[in-house]
């Protein structure tokens, strides 16, 4: 769910239809520096709760939620260094 709608904020709402409206114009790296951290801090708990119980598929989300985790860190380093 809540990569769903930082997928949706980020590369639908943000881009396309926000400023279309005219709102939150300059605001994008700092909403999406949020957005990432939340999304990261899901992703280390869901990480978490699958090796906690021994959840057969642990390896298969440990490498795509790995995957995920360092994208969103190099999206968060984009977003600072634009509001820098």
């Amino acid at each position: 769910m809540i990569s769903s709608v930082r997928c949706l904020l980020t590369y639908v709402f943000f881009p396309f239809i926000a400023p279309t409206i005219g709102i939150f114009s300059g605001v994008g790296p700092l909403v999406g520096s949020v957005v990432s951290l939340i999304a990261m801090l899901s992703i280390g708990l869901s990480m978490r709760r699958f090796w906690s119980s021994r959840h057969p598929h642990r390896w298969t989300y440990t490498i795509l939620g790995g995957t995920m985790f360092i994208f969103l860190v190099y999206l968060l380093i984009a977003d600072l260094a634009s509001l820098i």
